[in-house]
């Protein structure tokens, strides 16, 4: 055969399978053809934008947030319940309901057939599927005697089909199973404010990039492990039992405590009120569970909200020293009875005054810093450029911490029984007894004390 000829036919070949490829690659396969043709309804539940269901004398009325609305928490995820009651719905029991009509399989198609004598005159229940195509009906008639298998009937039969009866124990669940049972069905990442309203604290807490800060009564820094136990308190909360009749919880009328959250993405704050059997908080508190209302629903919850509304400012202040964390220091600079130190990390390797260190005796003094803590001093000074009251002469410590190009300065002061420590940036100082700063201060004289490597060392110093 000519060399021509030959390069035509590839080129014919080549072509065919090109057009094979562009035109049918989407094309189901033979046996997802048979699937298809085995299942009662062919949908993707990601379509389904509305689900009715109706069984045992009940409705329930299910319907998709739009994507719009459930960007920010699910990308369109989210089911609203809107009969018989308005509400956030279980969205992954809607969802894994879905799957299963979904994968509904014909065991057997009935080409003709009674509609009295089937069941589906006057149905068990019917599923109402609102797809973008339309709606679609699907209607469970009798039970199959002596099996585990039911007739349905999609749209307007005939064809009727037998399937496995499994569809009507959930139609026929109580409606309360569908509803939702996150209390404030938010992202903890989404909520920007916390306001407390009761008891009357003036605490406010706002989010400043990954963390918190107390905005009032006054302006400082918030304990991280405080702030992280607040929002798990309030993300976690679960409703163990629903009250929607008008009067089943007039304690709530005068909650014990309430907080205002400002969410990332919603227009209105959502309001949170707690109220127990007793008075007060502490006499509430040897109830199990708590009577809540969060945007208009009212419900029973067990949670320790109320009590830890109740704290005031001064806990919601952090405690540390630092608010760096020993593994982001690059560079340290120490002065302590008129001397001076410097560390400096190279290539993970630690060097004090240019000379190399075993790591283990910089970690351990780096550690003591990072890790102290106080009591919040608050009112010592106006402004983080004056000076602390408590100051008097040259500061017993101070620490210089560098972490690229920016740097936090540490320094404690001898103040009566202690010391009084304070944070460059910060506007409030610290109360640190004896025992508090002694870590610290052993820690450096080891550091001091620790010998330099030789060079054949320095290898085996290097941390893991």
């Amino acid at each position: 055969m000519r060399p021509r000829t030959l390069l035509v036919l590839f080129l014919v070949v080549a072509g065919l399978g090109a057009f094979i490829w562009v035109f049918e690659r989407d094309l189901p396969s033979a046996d997802e053809m048979r699937d298809r043709d085995r299942r009662v309804l062919v949908m993707e539940v990601d379509e389904v934008e509305e689900l009715t269901l109706s069984a045992a004398g009940r409705v329930v009325r299910l319907e998709r947030a739009s994507k719009a609305e459930g960007s920010a928490a699910g990308a369109g995820r989210e089911w609203t319940l809107t009969e018989p009651a308005l509400g956030p719905a279980d969205s992954d029991e809607v969802e894994t309901f879905l799957e299963q009509i979904a994968g509904l399989v014909k065991e057997r198609t009935l080409e003709d057939g009674s509609r009295e004598d089937l069941g589906l005159t006057s149905p068990r229940a019917e599923i109402a599927i609102g797809l973008p195509t339309g709606e679609v009906a699907l209607k469970l008639g009798s039970p199959v005697p002596a099996s585990d298998n039911a007739i349905v009937e999609l749209g307007s039969g005939p064809p009727f089909y037998v399937v496995r009866d499994s569809l009507y124990e959930d139609v026929s669940r109580d409606p309360d199973a569908w509803r939702g049972r996150d209390a404030i069905p938010v992202e903890r990442a989404r909520i920007q404010r916390i306001e407390v309203v009761e008891p009357p604290t003036g605490v406010s807490l706002e989010r400043a990039g990954d963390v918190f800060r107390l905005v009032t009564p006054l302006d400082d820094e918030a304990d991280d492990a405080e702030v992280s136990s607040l929002l798990t308190s309030l993300v976690d909360m679960e409703i163990d039992e629903f009250l929607d009749e008008p009067g089943q919880a007039p304690e709530l009328e005068r909650p014990l405590a309430s907080v205002r959250l400002s969410v990332e993405g919603r227009a209105d704050p959502i309001l949170v009120s707690i109220a127990g059997g007793g008075t007060d908080v502490e006499e509430s508190s040897d109830s199990s569970r708590f009577a809540v209302r969060v945007d208009g629903r009212t419900f029973l919850a067990e949670t320790d909200l109320a009590l830890q509304l109740a704290r005031p400012a001064s806990d919601w202040q952090s405690p540390r020293w630092s608010a760096r964390r020993s593994f982001e220091i690059d560079r340290v600079r120490v002065g302590k009875d008129g001397e001076e130190l410097a560390l400096e990390r190279r290539d993970g390797n630690w060097f004090r005054d240019g000379e190399e260190v075993g790591y283990s005796a910089v970690d351990g003094f780096l550690r003591a810093v990072t890790e102290a803590t106080g009591s919040p001093s608050n009112g010592t000074r106006d402004s983080v450029d004056q000076p602390f009251e408590a100051e008097s002469g040259a500061p017993a410590l101070e620490v210089t911490l560098e972490f690229g190009e920016d740097r936090e300065r540490l320094r404690l002061f001898a103040a009566g029984g202690g010391y009084l420590a304070e944070r460059s940036g910060r506007p409030v100082g610290l109360t640190m007894t004896d025992g508090a700063v002694d870590d610290v201060l052993a820690r450096l004289e080891e550091l001091k004390a620790a010998p330099a490597l030789a060079p054949a060392e320095s290898a085996d110093a290097s941390p893991d």
